[in-house]
């Protein structure tokens, strides 16, 4: 079992290796579509259940508005979405609430992942995954696969006009993290709308 468990961290480290040599390159392409974001988290989270259970660790996701639909490509945000967590999940301790929440902040909804057991400085994101130490110490530690995740998770947020960053919460209790997608206005919207249904006919 231990041998598959590195095995399939191997492949993951490759996988993540072979992505940020296409986002380097910037011949990623993105498969956009209309979904509702509140369903892709609803999914992450179930995905990723039983590995947080491994650390007594529980995910929780709650919406001030559950209704925001986004024009993206759903996979690609998935998967940042499931490196930030595994972020989260790797430096949290045991018996400890990761708490996901979304929120609607006008042509944006806005993702806040809270008490993630981290160490990153406030708002300094950008500097700490592009930080050849600080990836260098994940290496070192056997968090490769967390640093080459959590630029991957960087990069696809922002190729989709996103943005990320962190707040420090008070000491021990780890740091929030967030992230944000365009919503499609209600106009866009009904364009998608008619779009689609002309392609239908």
């Amino acid at each position: 079992l231990l041998a598959d468990n590195q095995k399939g961290k191997a492949e993951k480290v490759i996988k993540d290796l072979l992505d940020i040599s296409v986002l380097n390159a910037g011949t990623i392409e993105l498969n956009r579509t209309r979904f509702n974001f509140a369903n892709l988290i609803y999914q992450v989270e179930e995905s990723l259940a039983s590995y947080a259970s491994e650390k007594n660790i529980k995910l929780t996701f709650s919406a001030s508005d559950s209704e925001l639909f986004v024009n993206a490509d759903y996979e690609r945000l998935a998967q940042a979405l499931i490196n930030l967590l595994l972020v989260g999940i790797r430096f949290s301790s045991p018996d400890n609430d990761i708490n996901i929440f979304m929120k609607n902040s006008g042509r944006e909804l806005v993702v806040e992942i809270h008490n993630v057991g981290c160490d990153f400085e406030h708002n300094k994101i950008h500097q700490i995954v592009n930080n050849s130490e600080w990836i260098k110490k994940q290496f070192n530690s056997g968090g490769e696969d967390v640093a080459l995740g959590f630029r991957i998770a960087k990069e696809l947020i922002e190729m989709h006009g996103g943005r990320i960053w962190t707040e420090r919460k008070q000491k021990d209790q780890g740091c929030i993290l967030y992230f944000t997608i365009n919503i499609l206005s209600e106009m866009n919207h009904e364009k998608f709308e008619k779009m689609t249904a002309a392609n239908v006919c």
